[in-house]
């Protein structure tokens, strides 16, 4: 809880992900992750890249498990004041609370704490932190793939009660299409007109 009201008070809109990056290379490593960022915000024009850390973990035999969640808020995520009522995190009202995805990003970060203090056995883990997801996953599209090896991943980044589980979501492409109409004379000849705001209009029935 103190962590998530830690972290959400980070402004980390997209492209200036810095301030939270760093604290968050700073905790995997104390973590024992071997911390590496990638090249990716300088590819978008931002001021820090996705962060990949690598944890060996007791059981090397067992598969790796990757488990991921995003550093970037939509705005306003300045000057975020959170306030804890009743058992329920809100924001006081002049900003969003933030929550996406600092929820996923303190999960990850307690689940690596719980298996830490508790000495529990586990396989390798990868921890993937992005960048630049609001505004299109363009972190994930620019991650260096060559620093992942995970078996299986997890994306923590979705709504629902504690234990559900989303196996399958569907994804977007964005289509872009230019429909230009042919001029007719409206008294002489109108039905060799093509009216594009019609051809559109049967296209996005379809």
């Amino acid at each position: 809880l103190q962590e998530f009201l830690e972290l959400v008070r980070i402004p980390c809109p997209t492209k200036d992900e810095r301030a939270i990056g760093d604290l968050l290379k700073q905790r995997l490593t104390q973590l024992g992750g071997i911390v590496h960022e990638d090249q990716a915000g300088v590819a978008l024009g931002g001021n820090c890249g996705n962060l990949v850390a690598d944890f060996s973990g007791t059981l090397p035999e067992a598969p790796t498990i990757m488990l991921t969640a995003h550093m970037d808020c939509v705005d306003p995520c300045r000057n975020i004041q959170p306030v804890l009522k009743d058992g329920i995190i809100r924001a006081d009202g002049t900003t969003i609370l933030g929550a996406d995805d600092k929820a996923g990003v303190v999960a990850i970060l307690e689940t690596l704490r719980q298996l830490k203090e508790k000495s529990i056995q586990h396989g390798p883990l990868q921890v993937v932190f992005t960048i630049a997801e609001e505004n299109g996953v363009h972190g994930s599209q620019n991650l260096d793939s060559t620093l992942l090896h995970a078996d299986y991943g997890y994306t923590l980044d979705t709504h629902g009660h504690p234990g559900v589980m989303s196996f399958k979501a569907p994804g977007k492409n964005q289509i872009y299409i230019r429909l230009q109409g042919k001029a007719a004379h409206a008294g002489v000849e109108p039905e060799k007109g093509i009216n594009a705001i019609q051809v559109a209009g049967k296209l996005i029935a379809e």
